[in-house]
């Protein structure tokens, strides 16, 4: 079957596995109070809720290509709305509240949404901020809250049956926000080709099927999930606004508890689930793969899994929120392998790239295309990659390139390709600091001074024009400036085979990092710079 709108695997999937269950979902009981309830939605089910929602949006005035903010929590009621607006050919637009609330409405206004979909709270917020909300036509609650229409109301008496809207190449099928955690944040289009491929190329790359069982740490990830046939478990452990704060020992008990077999999210979220495990000599046997994405994963959290999910591999796929997926590697390689080499200043291995994927590396000065083993930047080009963002000529010219009628598209991040066709990653362009003709890359840096045994993780940062690098270290202690100056003369004498340690002129010892609010592990390299600067 031909799929052009990914609304219609969920179609496919209900005629083949009608009473196969598709989303479960728990609720804990009020203050903690009685029994949590758990709510069962079938493929058949869903998709009769997907085609009901797709009828009441539709009589609410709801229309292809119309722009529509979706504010609303991991749940059933998310999901069949974000199907039912792809039915309908609708363009839902994804914000991350947790960018700060001035960068949020800032992005709101530029959309130009004619419709709200959310719960009350952010309804509330588009009555104390209306001059933001100007183009907004109709509202929808979908928790029965007194603000817009009731979900629960206009869904009445609506016909199950709904036929999908074909969408054209010109179609814009979703805008998704980049989070701003590495420069400003951009509405990113996708087309609908974009999502259809991208499900096939997941489900390629994570060997998926609909016999496995899901949890998604990142709430759009189980749209992919279940457009495989996965039956998909929504976490309670997981606040995906928050993932460091996730619960390692519920969300433990809710792997094992639903016989997950692939789990995916922020590495911020393993971190609890694998301290917790090792804490109490835990061990989940049932997880059989794990994909974390969306910052640099530590060698130390890959090897804490390995021990502890035992039957586990475990995926590290790269890419950004305009190209995904990029390539992919796994724990057996990084330990067996190229972990060595990140040591020694190499960079991060992000694996081979996907069969679909046409790399582009090109020099920073000239954009000359250049060779293995020569760093640049990384132009990607594939079906999953986005041709533009929505209504910013000035970030499409500065990341697009037109190659013999191809569009590149470029990552923001600087690499280079081994001679296995490896890609590895050195940091982000905008994080490279210059000393004379020499660039120091962040990553390179990182990679060695964190395998030093007193450091926890460093950070290659600017302080006052200065080539400067923050450091944790792992014992925890009140140090003196004698004892600094000893550690960072340790640290320049370990780096002495490396010219760049050389240059850098001061160190820092802090107690955390800053991060940012979609992942809260990537560092925030210019507030960290600045509060050096202050200190």
């Amino acid at each position: 079957m031909n799929i052009s709108n990914v609304a219609d695997f969920i179609t496919l999937n209900a005629k083949h596995s009608a009473g196969h269950p598709a989303i479960i979902q728990s609720q804990t009981a009020f203050l903690g109070l009685g029994k949590t309830k758990e709510e069962i939605c079938s493929f058949d089910e869903l998709e009769k809720k997907i085609n009901i929602f797709a009828n009441a949006f539709s009589e609410e005035g709801i229309n292809a290509q119309d722009r529509v903010l979706v504010f609303i929590p991991p749940c059933i009621e998310l999901i069949a709305t974000v199907f039912a607006l792809f039915k309908i050919g609708a363009t839902p637009v994804f914000i991350d509240p947790g960018m700060g609330i001035d960068k949020l409405l800032e992005n709101i206004q530029k959309t130009k949404a004619t419709a709200l979909i959310a719960i009350s709270k952010a309804i509330l917020l588009q009555k104390m901020k209306g001059k933001f909300f100007t183009s907004i036509k109709t509202i929808i609650n979908v928790d029965g809250g007194l603000i817009g229409k009731s979900l629960k109301k206009i869904v009445k008496n609506k016909s199950n049956m709904f036929e999908s809207y074909t969408y054209s190449k010109n179609d814009i099928a979703a805008i998704l926000f980049t989070s701003g955690a590495t420069g400003p944040s951009k509405g990113v289009e996708y087309s609908m080709e974009m999502f259809v491929e991208q499900t096939k190329a997941l489900k390629e790359l994570f060997s998926l099927s609909a016999e496995q069982r899901d949890m998604s740490g990142f709430p759009l990830f189980a749209l992919y999930s279940l457009s495989i046939g996965l039956t998909t478990y929504l976490s309670e452990s997981i606040d995906a606004r928050r993932p460091a704060e996730t619960n390692g020992k519920k969300l433990a008990a809710e792997l094992v508890k639903h016989n997950v077999s692939f789990a995916n999210g922020s590495p911020s979220i393993w971190i609890s689930l694998a301290k917790y495990l090792k804490a109490k000599k835990k061990t989940i046997p049932n997880l059989k793969k794990l994909a974390m994405f969306g910052a640099p994963i530590s060698h130390e959290l890959i090897k804490d899994l390995r021990d502890t999910l035992p039957n586990c591999t475990v995926y590290t796929p790269y890419g950004a929120t305009e190209s995904l997926p990029v390539s992919v590697i796994t724990d057996e390689m990084i330990l067996g392998d190229t972990f060595r080499d990140t040591q020694s200043a190499k960079g991060v291995c992000v694996g081979y790239l996907h069969s679909s994927v046409d790399l582009d590396i090109r020099n920073t000065n000239d954009y000359s295309e250049i060779g293995e083993y020569k760093v640049g930047e990384i132009y990607i080009n594939s079906k999953m990659t986005s041709k533009q963002y929505f209504e910013n000529e000035d970030a499409n010219k500065k990341s697009k390139l037109d190659k013999s009628g191809k569009l590149y598209h470029f990552i923001g991040d600087l690499g280079y390709q081994d001679r296995w066709g490896r890609l590895w990653y050195l940091g982000r362009s905008s994080h490279v600091l210059k000393v004379g003709s020499e660039s120091i890359y962040s990553i390179e840096i990182e990679g060695l001074l964190n395998s030093h045994p007193k450091i926890e993780k460093s950070a290659l940062v600017k302080v006052r024009d200065e080539v400067s690098v923050a450091i944790i270290v792992k014992e925890k202690k009140t140090m003196g400036d004698l004892e600094k100056e000893e550690l960072f003369e340790e640290l320049r004498v370990f780096g002495k085979n490396y010219p760049k340690v050389q240059l850098i002129k001061n160190f820092y010892v802090v107690d955390t990092f800053p991060v940012d609010t979609r992942h809260n592990i990537k560092i925030d390299r210019i507030l960290l710079g600045k509060s050096l600067e202050e200190k």
